[in-house]
């Protein structure tokens, strides 16, 4: 009998496993992927450890450590993780990989996780995994960037190591961006499934990209086989399959630039965010590392199978409770530095959006009814917009819209044909294709990737001039899809509303 927090994703989502996934014993090497180990422990990976010789204090920006007064470490991440999943085996190890024999301690794991940024540890762990046929994914992190492998025993190259990375330190943005391909790379290795391809490049993830994710097909060096790969990319998510079109957007930005040491930045922002479900958990911990305040809005409650994906309510007893308060509550433990706020409606037309002002709209719901109402209140007050999308356990979505200087959602993604055609219940529990954690994390990195340019908006090339896919079966995993910048609506406010009117009419 499968435990009813993880019964959507056990027996909705076509080959999952679950009893593979809690056969399964994983190793980190290193603790600082909160997200990517808090997300382990909600799929139910029946064991997991976590080596590090890391202490981090509480304003630290691991939310795992939300319980500690003081200095935290793997035992407190440890006390973190068995109370989240208390279902699950958790052993946090004071260690690190400094030398041969200490990887000895790891045994013969489903699967190995490096996340540190010191290549001498990268290397024993590949050295290791290549003697016990243990596959490895590989990560590193900066304030803005970071890249990501999966090593499957093949001859280790320098570039495997990531070497630009070492003593810079990370950010949340690009650790949460990382955490949801670790997920997605760790539970492919644990339960393989036919129609998903192997990650076959090494991906890199760069804020201040125009085209914010690269890749580089392992062992390649010539150039001009990196471009036709990346260009392949594009074209795979592009819906319009233009070589011109292609060629002179991506060419241009193709260069793996090395890590910056820029210092995070806390903006004077006000934002608002509309869903506080498996986006708007990771979406909420991002913006208290990003803005001065937020307000949470939604009018659901916290569901037992909500708790596969949705972190923040496994901390303590939230079933039954609304989501906008008790993720307004956990948030404000975590960070009392920014203000938090909530409102437990949902929004439509008739919103006031004047009472909070805000400066930047987070939309995390996933209906098209829902993303389509959020760009009409954007346009309409000309405030800016991340929207972020999963529309099931393969694929996710990120647009933005900032008035006056890229087109709206609806010019970009035809948003508003999508909500009319394909109009379901907003209750995530009554999806037909339900989400599971990897998307959410990846997807909330990837929309707080955008905040800054939209906060800030003094270069218009950072505006993001396309929409971030993610497709679990294709190679390459992420890419940027160009869509067009310039806004063609025609008839405003009266004809959407007229337009939309069958769909909003209660």
């Amino acid at each position: 009998m499968v435990e009813l927090r993880y019964q959507r994703q056990a027996e909705l989502i076509q080959g999952w496993d679950q009893d593979k996934l809690s056969s399964a014993r994983i190793a980190f090497i290193g603790s600082n992927m909160h997200a990517a180990i808090g997300g382990s422990a909600v799929l139910g990976i029946g064991s997991i450890e976590v080596y590090s010789d890391a202490s981090y204090n509480k304003n630290s920006n691991k939310f795992l450590y939300i319980n500690s007064d003081g200095e935290a470490n793997v035992k407190t991440l440890e006390d973190s993780l068995n109370t989240i999943n208390p279902s699950i085996k958790v052993r946090g190890i004071y260690r690190s990989m400094e030398y041969e024999r200490d990887a000895k301690i790891l045994g013969k794991p489903s699967a190995i996780i490096e996340t540190t940024n010191d290549p001498n540890s990268k290397q024993i762990c590949f050295e290791y995994a290549k003697e016990n046929r243990i596959p490895v994914v590989s990560a590193s992190a900066s304030r803005t960037q970071g890249k990501l492998m999966v090593y499957r025993g093949e001859e280790i190259k320098e570039e495997f190591l990531f070497p630009e990375y070492e003593n810079y330190n990370s950010s949340p943005v690009p650790e949460c961006v990382l955490s949801g391909l670790i997920l997605r790379e760790t539970t492919g290795l644990i339960m393989p499934r036919t129609d998903e391809e192997n990650l076959d490049s090494i991906i890199q993830y760069n804020q201040n990209s125009p085209l914010r994710f690269l890749h580089k097909p392992v062992g390649v060096k010539d150039e001009k086989e990196i471009i036709e790969y990346n260009l392949n990319v594009a074209n795979h998510f592009s819906d319009k399959k233009s070589d011109k079109i292609i060629d002179s957007f991506v060419i241009p930005y193709l260069s793996f630039t090395k890590p910056s040491k820029l210092e995070e930045i806390i903006y004077n922002k006000k934002v608002l965010m509309i869903g506080a479900g498996g986006l708007g958990n990771y979406c909420g911990w991002l913006t208290t590392n990003l803005a001065k305040e937020l307000t949470i809005v939604d009018d659901d409650v916290v569901d037992e199978t909500n708790l596969n994906r949705q972190i923040f309510f496994c901390f303590e007893d939230t079933v039954g409770q609304p989501k906008a308060q008790k993720l307004a509550d956990v948030l404000q433990k975590l960070d009392s530095k920014t203000k938090i706020d909530y409102k437990i409606e949902r929004v439509g037309l008739d919103f006031d959006f004047e009472e909070i002002k805000p400066d930047v709209i987070l939309s995390c719901v996933d209906s098209f009814k829902a993303q389509s109402l959020m760009n009409y209140h954007a346009k309409k007050l000309n405030i800016p917009l991340v929207s972020g999308g999963v529309t099931s356990d393969k694929r996710g979505r990120v647009a933005t819209y900032f008035p006056n200087i890229n087109a709206c959602l609806d010019c970009q993604l035809r948003i508003d044909e999508a909500a009319i055609r394909e109009y379901q219940p907003q209750h995530c529990n009554l999806a037909p294709t339900p989400s599971v954690v990897t998307n959410n994390i990846l997807v909330s990195g990837e929309m707080m990737g955008e905040f800054p340019s939209l906060a800030k908006a003094n270069v218009y090339q950072k505006i993001l001039r396309g929409a971030l896919q993610y497709d679990s079966n294709f190679s390459s995993r992420v890419g940027l899809m160009p869509t067009t910048q310039e806004c063609n609506c025609n008839g405003g406010e009266e004809k959407w509303l007229k337009k939309m009117e069958k769909l909003f009419k209660e």
